[in-house]
């Protein structure tokens, strides 16, 4: 299917997840709302369907974060709301309450880092009555597909794909020609990939974290031998497992969208703590399987952001939010929080119960901690032994 073609399924598919959520008696609707392609649509949604959300936007530290500008814009197009932006100064830090932020969850939370901050909102929108609060969570894994699909892509349509190729490079200066063209090549099977990341589970992630089937299998290096063993063992037992799609691309981007589902099931968990309800419609089956159906270059398009909920919503979202080509950047906040919440994050190290059980080597951890950013430890490997071991405190 063409963006062209499913442009108005998606745009029905995603008023019927709004609606589906609006349409509840005696409930009040608060909305996310960052000025971006994936939560302004459902604000707007929202709003045409006769509610009249709280909308809510944080606005960053840096200077290049123009989140809280378009929000503005989009607001200024839905009359009646009332529009909360929240100042840096007014939110906690990430990795704020470390000791005591994952109590509750059923699992370690992959948003760790943003879990204080994400009650602290619930507390507020509580405060202004709230009972049910839309995010656009999952917009990105189901509007833009992993680049995996290059794959596919230079097979189908050779001179297409080259040129595609070379725009992804162009944006991704650390994929250098030897990788995408070894990526390219590559011809393995899912469970030869699968094999072949269990081989390297203990090689440095690669910087471009571009890998055949999906983001390549790296651990920490301050696992434990042990630790490492188990992991090999626990992937060698499951290694027989099918892939999502025979297409990698598809595969990587339905793995994406599960990820996703797991982050926002932890999001919902915590604001229910706060006695509010959430919902993610960009989840819902009907709108994933219909972006699914897309053909995977033209949601991909290089020198398009987002073309899928473009086509979908270019009657319902004002043409300056529209226009707009920019991500906000937060990982200078997240160094700030990571400095001012270190004593904390030092303690849950020191206090190991992944060492204790003989999986972790906390100097080595620890060392990492205290170091300035490497290349070569994935941020993401850093906050998910994090997060585990505060999800283990907390339920100690």
């Amino acid at each position: 299917m063409t963006v062209a073609e499913a442009a108005e399924p998606l745009g029905e598919a995603l008023r019927s997840a709004v609606a589906a959520r609006t349409d509840v008696a005696g409930q009040n609707l608060s909305a996310d709302l960052s000025g971006g392609l994936d939560s302004t649509p459902l604000c707007l949604l929202a709003y045409q369907l006769r509610s009249r959300p709280l909308l809510i936007t944080q606005a960053g530290d840096d200077r290049a974060n123009d989140d809280a500008r378009f929000a503005s814009l989009a607001a200024a197009s839905m009359p009646g709301c009332k529009h909360l932006v929240q100042q840096p100064h007014e939110l906690p830090l990430p990795f704020s309450d470390a000791l005591t932020a994952s109590a509750g969850l059923d699992e370690p939370d992959s948003g760790f880092r943003n879990r204080s901050r994400t009650a602290a909102i619930g507390r507020q929108l509580r405060s202004f009555g709230s009972t049910i609060h839309i995010g656009g969570a999952g917009g990105d894994e189901v509007l833009q597909p992993p680049p995996t699909y290059l794959h596919g892509l230079i097979r189908r349509t050779p001179r297409r794909g080259y040129r595609y190729v070379q725009a992804f490079r162009a944006r991704r200066p650390a994929c250098g020609r030897g990788d995408m063209l070894h990526f390219l090549m590559n011809q393995s099977s899912y469970t030869e990939w699968q094999q072949q990341q269990i081989a390297d589970l203990t090689s440095p992630m690669p910087r471009h974290l571009l890998g055949s089937w999906g983001t390549p299998f790296r651990l920490p290096p301050w696992l434990t031998n042990d630790a490492v063993e188990i992991v090999r063992d626990s992937l060698t037992n499951s290694q027989n497992d099918e892939p999502f799609d025979t297409e990698r691309g598809q595969h990587d981007a339905a793995e994406s969208i599960i990820n996703a589902g797991r982050v926002t099931r932890m999001t919902g968990q915590t604001l229910a703590q706060e006695f509010l309800s959430s919902e993610f419609p960009f989840l819902d089956d009907h709108v994933v399987n219909i972006a699914l159906s897309v053909r995977p270059e033209e949601k991909a398009d290089p020198w398009t952001f987002k073309p899928l909920i473009r086509a979908a919503m270019e009657r319902e979202v004002p043409s300056e939010v529209l226009s707009r080509s920019t991500k906000a950047d937060v990982s200078s906040e997240v160094y700030d929080g990571m400095r001012k919440s270190r004593e904390d994050l030092l303690k849950i190290c020191t206090e190991s119960h992944l060492a204790e059980a003989g999986l972790l080597d906390i100097d080595s951890l620890v060392d990492t901690l205290e170091a300035p950013p490497n290349p070569n430890h994935h941020p993401t490997m850093l906050n998910e032994t994090l997060a585990t071991e505060a999800w283990l405190r907390a339920n100690a």
